[in-house]
């Protein structure tokens, strides 16, 4: 076995100074209050942490329809702006959007300035955009009637009503049937 021996035979300076002084006692009763606050203060946390976890993914929740808030309220506000400038064909909306997506980000005015300044000089807008900012042009006279002034023929076979007739409009309309057929 061996002889060597773990416990210290003589005490360190550093604890025999330690031993010398008087450690301060803590009354029993303001040991319990502080163990019970500890105790609930770690209830308390413990409560809020599972309150955290549930509201964690409301959070993201929030967060998404916030983004998705904002996009319309966007959509909305861009809308508005081509019908006060009597865009309102869907895809017209997209072609003025892409257009305007299409200018360099440095230097480019906001989306209702660059509409109003396209629409007020339809030259100076995209030419992409140029047939449909220009105010449409007016619509040609229309056409003289050719037939203006022209005569009717006369029916050959008017009302004809054979039981009313006698033997002498019979044969007179027969005649006048014949001469227009060029047979008489």
């Amino acid at each position: 076995m061996s002889t060597d021996d773990t416990t210290p035979t003589s005490t360190p300076p550093a604890q025999a100074q330690a031993a010398t002084e008087e450690i301060p006692r803590v009354p029993y009763d303001r040991f319990l209050e502080l163990s019970r606050a500890k105790q609930d203060a770690e209830a308390q946390i413990a409560e809020l942490r599972s309150q955290l976890e549930q509201v964690v993914p409301v959070l993201g929740q929030v967060e998404a329809l916030s983004e998705q808030l904002q996009a319309e309220r966007v959509e909305r506000q861009t809308v508005e702006v081509l019908a006060q400038h009597g865009i309102g064909d869907a895809e017209l909306r997209d072609l003025v959007r892409w257009c305007y997506d299409k200018l360099p980000a440095e230097g480019r005015p906001a989306f209702g300035d660059a509409v109003a300044a396209w629409r007020g000089d339809p030259d100076a807008a995209p030419v992409a955009l140029r047939p449909h900012l220009r105010a449409p042009q007016p619509a040609a006279p229309p056409m003289p009637n050719s037939n203006a002034g022209a005569l009717r023929q006369p029916e050959a076979n008017g009302s004809l009503n054979v039981a009313n007739m006698d033997l002498e409009m019979y044969r007179q309309h027969r005649e006048a049937v014949l001469k227009m057929l060029g047979k008489s």
